[in-house]
């Protein structure tokens, strides 16, 4: 298992979910931790229960450190890094920390994609535990064991984020990739530039994971995937098994390959049931937690992945039907009035369709963009995604790292649904306090009331929990 005995380390925007989980991880397993962040919040008032948290910069904290971590999102004029660097203690980002870490296990699986990558690698680590492997699993969101679990050094899961090709510090054993979309505009220039460094991070791994969908992608850009053989003969593959899906997933394991689709659909009692096929040949079928049958592709990767372990269809179906998804993914926590209430971290304009288009009934949504320059980048792919709903709350933009960006704003996004979508109807809160007031005073007039952005919409749900007619909780113990 991963040692950090007698090594003294800090963690400077300790409050995120990935950071959260790595300042977890060191101090479990032996390490002097500490931590700080711009402000509190629900992650660094749970991470006091284990080491100390700082709020705001305090240089001195770091001078007897052996080594400082810090987060992608940490300016580089942040006064405990510079005090790091003045006294040449080592600083080592976050993404590059993760990779370190990932080395000291035998085994490790990467989970890439632009989007569905927390709720795959939950199910994976659900899978696992269940089967009853020797793994860890470092997850960027929270599910019914937290964030972190750490049950042994043979297989190590995680995410692997694309932000400033975070990714590639990664050299995994299996590399998978669920989707390609331009999400980080502020990184990338276009698709090109993305699909070059997803295609890295494929190749870095000893076995490939990805959907069919994306040899169309590489085609469509006239990308130069010559170098990627096995791409080019997947393809081929795929055009000669015309039965297969259009959510087939693609896995190359030493020359080999695998293509998994899924079938047809049914349902036992309330549960989503779909058939699947390797290699056009019926392996059985497994359950989709997802009621709206909304994640076909995701659960045919984790299958994918746990076959690849030896794990029969029958054994993979039973390790999972009883995952329970993550908080903030399609999370009902309850009904408001006549609405049932959903929080979702849906924050690019493929995510908010999606969530959208499986939901039928009369729909409000509240919606917080996040940075500028993704609602700049996406602005009138925003205004036709958000128009899916009858009404929308728009919250002030969570900037984040960014400064104001003119006419890339909340505001700016009211003015052109109001102007160009007459059947929605919109309006602008100034705070979070407005925001709850209206939703409160609408809760009647919907089926859904649904919270939508990856900023600090969330922080809502602890306001509307005590209004709730019912509330649906789920319980979170750390696995270590």
């Amino acid at each position: 298992m991963v040692s950090y005995k007698n090594e003294k380390i800090h963690f400077i925007g300790v409050g995120g979910a990935s950071m959260s989980a790595l300042a977890k991880l060191v101090y479990f397993q032996g390490g002097a931790v500490s931590g700080s962040d711009r402000e509190r919040s629900k992650i660094t008032c749970d991470l006091e229960k284990y080491f100390p948290v700082f709020y705001g910069e305090h240089p001195e904290i770091v001078e007897d450190c052996d080594k400082i971590i810090y987060s992608s999102a940490i300016q580089f004029d942040n006064l405990e890094l510079k005090r790091a660097r003045e006294l040449n203690i080592p600083t080592i980002e976050r993404h590059k920390f993760l990779g370190e870490i990932s080395r000291k296990f035998q085994k490790t699986v990467a989970i890439g994609g632009t989007h569905g990558k927390t709720t795959v690698t939950a199910m994976v680590a659900h899978g696992l535990k269940a089967l009853g492997v020797n793994f860890s699993a470092h997850i960027g969101g929270e599910t019914e064991y937290g964030n972190l679990i750490l049950s042994g050094d043979e297989i190590f899961v995680t995410e692997a984020c694309e932000y400033k090709k975070s990714l590639l510090s990664l050299k995994p054993f299996l590399s998978v990739l669920l989707n390609v979309e331009l999400d980080h505009p502020d990184c990338y220039e276009d698709m090109k530039s993305l699909l070059r460094v997803y295609l890295t991070f494929l190749e870095q791994g000893e076995i490939q994971i990805f959907p069919a969908k994306l040899v169309n992608i590489c085609r469509n850009e006239h990308m130069t995937i010559g170098e990627y053989e096995k791409i080019n003969n997947a393809f081929s593959a795929i055009e000669n098994a015309g039965k297969l899906k259009d959510e087939a997933v693609i896995v190359f394991s030493n020359g080999n390959m695998t293509i998994w689709s899924g079938g047809e659909m049914r349902i036992d009692n309330g549960t989503p049931y779909m058939s699947v096929y390797e290699n056009e040949r019926y392996a059985g079928d497994i359950a989709l937690f997802d009621k709206n049958m909304a994640s076909t592709k995701n659960t045919l990767v984790v299958v994918s992945i746990l076959a690849l372990l030896g794990y029969s269809i029958e054994r993979i179906n039973d390790a999972l039907k009883f995952f329970k998804g993550v908080k903030r993914r399609n999370e009902f926590v309850g009904t408001l009035g006549g609405a049932r209430v959903v929080f979702d971290y849906a924050h690019h304009p493929t995510q908010i369709r999606h969530i959208l288009s499986s939901i039928e009934g009369k729909k409000l949504v509240v919606f917080q963009p996040h940075t500028y320059s993704r609602t700049r980048a996406y602005f009138d792919e925003f205004v036709s995604a958000l128009s899916l709903s009858d009404k929308v709350i728009l919250m002030g933009t969570y900037g984040a790292r960014e400064a104001l960006i003119e006419g890339a704003d909340s505001q700016a996004l009211a003015e052109q649904i109001s102007t160009k979508i007459s059947k929605t109807r919109v309006e602008y809160a100034k705070n979070a306090q407005q925001t709850i007031e209206r939703v409160i005073s609408l809760k009647n007039d919907y089926d859904y009331i649904l919270f939508l952005g990856a900023g600090d919409i969330y922080l809502l749900k602890d306001e509307l929990v005590p209004l709730l007619n019912d509330v649906c909780h789920v319980e979170v113990q750390n696995i270590v």
